[in-house]
């Protein structure tokens, strides 16, 4: 574990100690648990990205047809 000491507005202070004390768990769980939580861009971009070229290209009606693609309208 690393050590860290952080700035935060009392709102937030406030809500942190809240959620740890409903939770029984410490004031780091709780704001570890936060980050976690959040979205990780280039592990969204490495999975997106791990999907180009598993086709053989698009139709060049592509647009003209999305709905008729996507729901067989």
């Amino acid at each position: 574990m690393i050590r860290k000491q952080i700035v935060v507005p009392p709102d937030v202070d406030a809500r942190v100690r809240r959620i740890a004390q409903q939770r029984g768990v410490s004031q780091s769980a709780v704001i570890v648990e936060a980050v976690r939580s959040l979205p990780d861009r280039e592990q969204d971009v490495d999975r997106i990205t791990s999907f180009a070229g598993i086709t053989d290209g698009p139709s060049e009606a592509l647009s003209e047809q999305v709905d008729a693609i996507l729901y067989g309208r």
